[in-house]
């Protein structure tokens, strides 16, 4: 049939219109909108609500539709905390009613309003109401302890707190250890260098991917747990700080001991060098802290042949109070010696002239029955040589000639001639003939024969040479010591013995 409209208010109209149907009676009830009928009530921080809220599903006629189960979001309206709402926000309607149990807010504020929503019901906003503190907030901070605040007798100690990690080791934000968890990158032994590392969960294996990481995600912090970390250079980046002292759970301690070993092939400008922590150009402050780092020793030379240094921490174009370094144990290592120094030249290379002997004497000859005393005498040695070392030497003389008669025993008579004696050994200053510094003497000459040369003297090396100055040099931006001096020149060996004298 047609509906009729009879000339009745507009509502009690719109109401009879839509209980007409198709001729078959009344129209069912239809879900429209949401009421609230349990109001948040003014609450305490980080407390739930003493009342559940509840939200009911209306019909058309206003009435509760007891066969509405859609489910049902609480959100703010009004927010002048800056609150996060917390508990079950998003249930299901029971019998045409949703309850909130356990709705808290974690910030005080006055005149909040929460909405009630669901997908094709129109909204509601609920009356206002306040949020405040527990009277527990002991040291007027603006955080009570139901509010997250760890020491409520520390006003400068709650959630929210600026938490540099520092010397006493306390947690001032009360996220559970001493520092800004949030705010940081982490790097453990145990972790693994990826892409994603330096999460909690996930940590980074090196202090350098945790720096990376800490620049890559906008973090101020990187935090090392303790273990050893080999070969664990690495270059800091500007405003990223780097501390250790923590352990496993990441919480801080004096006993949680992290060692940095350097490398002695870090890779600076064009080459290498031996160090721990390179830090260059930066202009943000930033701290290297409660860390043992521990050098390498020195494996390379610059091109002159100059050992390197090791280096704990290398800082360079830095202005003051920009980088910090406290707290840290240093251990250092060794520097590589320089390249030897050239030998010295041989003397005789130099002198080019031997130190001869003089001539021997004549041989006795004259008419006699018997003689075995008289000898002609050797030849003089040559003069004391040394053409720049520091010991002269002393050429042996000739040796004495053979007597004429062996003996002059009137019942063996006995005229043979005698050879000459050997020359003398040739000495060096200071030094005895035994030693062998100087040339071996010749040999006197046989019944018929000639006198043999004396040996050559040996050449005795030059001294070493000196040591470096003290203080060094820069080269290239490092440190060189000073170069020690080649070796001296070397002293000619004592001449050889002249050969015996003939009989």
């Amino acid at each position: 049939m047609t509906c009729i409209r009879p000339s009745l208010p507009l509502l009690a109209a719109i109401l009879a219109c839509a209980a007409c149907s198709d001729g078959s009676g009344p129209a069912a009830p239809m879900a429209t909108r949401l009421a609230f009928t349990t109001e948040p009530a003014n609450a305490i921080a980080d407390t739930a609500m003493a009342a559940d809220i509840r939200v009911s599903v209306l019909d058309q006629g206003g009435a509760v539709l007891a066969t509405a189960t859609p489910a049902v979001t609480l959100a703010f309206g009004e927010n002048p905390g800056s609150a996060t709402l917390g508990g079950a926000t998003t249930v299901t309607a029971v019998a045409g009613v949703a309850t909130f149990p356990g709705i808290l807010l974690d910030r005080v504020g006055a005149d909040y309003t929460l909405v009630a929503t669901s997908p094709g019901l129109t909204p509601d906003t609920s009356a206002t109401f306040t949020v405040t503190l527990s009277v527990n907030d002991a040291d007027g901070d603006g955080y009570s302890p139901n509010a997250g605040d760890c020491d409520d007798f520390t006003p400068a100690i709650h959630p929210g707190a600026t938490d540099f990690p520092d010397a006493t080791y306390r947690d001032t934000n009360c996220d559970g250890t001493d520092g800004e968890r949030a705010n940081a990158a982490f790097v453990a032994t145990t972790g693994v260098d990826e892409p994603s590392c330096g999460t909690e969960a996930s940590p980074c294996a090196t202090v350098q991917q945790g720096i990376d990481r800490a620049v890559a995600l906008g973090r101020r912090d990187v935090y090392v747990v303790a273990g050893h970390y080999a070969g664990g250079a690495f270059t800091l980046a500007d405003g990223v700080n780097v501390f250790g002292g923590f352990d496993p759970q990441y919480r801080r301690d004096p006993a949680n001991v992290a060692t940095i070993t350097g490398r002695s092939d870090f890779p600076v400008d064009a080459g290498t060098q031996s160090l721990v922590v390179f830090a260059s150009s930066l202009t943000l402050p930033t701290v290297v802290a409660d860390l043992t780092l521990s050098g390498a020793d020195a494996a390379s030379r610059f091109g002159g042949g100059q050992g390197k240094s090791s280096y704990v921490i290398v800082a360079r174009s830095i202005p003051a109070g920009v980088l910090t370094i406290a707290r840290n144990v240093i251990v250092a290592r060794n520097g590589l010696s320089g390249a030897l120094g050239a030998n010295g030249p041989n003397a005789a290379t130099l002198s080019g002239v031997g130190l001869a002997g003089g001539a021997g004497g004549a041989a006795d000859e004259f008419t006699t029955a018997c003689n075995n005393t008289s000898r002609g005498l050797g030849g003089a040695a040559g003069a004391i040589g040394g053409t720049g070392g520091t010991v002269s030497t002393v050429p042996g003389a000739g040796g004495n000639g053979g007597t004429m008669d062996t003996d002059c025993n009137p019942f063996a008579l006995n005229t043979t001639a005698r050879p000459g004696a050997n020359g003398l050994q040739a000495a060096q200053l200071g030094l005895v003939p035994s030693r062998g510094h100087g040339g071996v003497g010749g040999t006197g000459g046989d019944l018929c024969g000639l006198p043999q040369d004396g040996e050559p003297g040996t050449i005795t090396n030059g001294a070493a040479g000196t040591g470096g100055g003290a203080g060094g040099r820069i080269i290239g931006g490092f440190w060189a010591a000073r170069d020690g001096g080649d070796g001296a020149l070397g002293d000619n060996g004592g001449g050889g013995g002249g050969g015996g004298g003939s009989g």
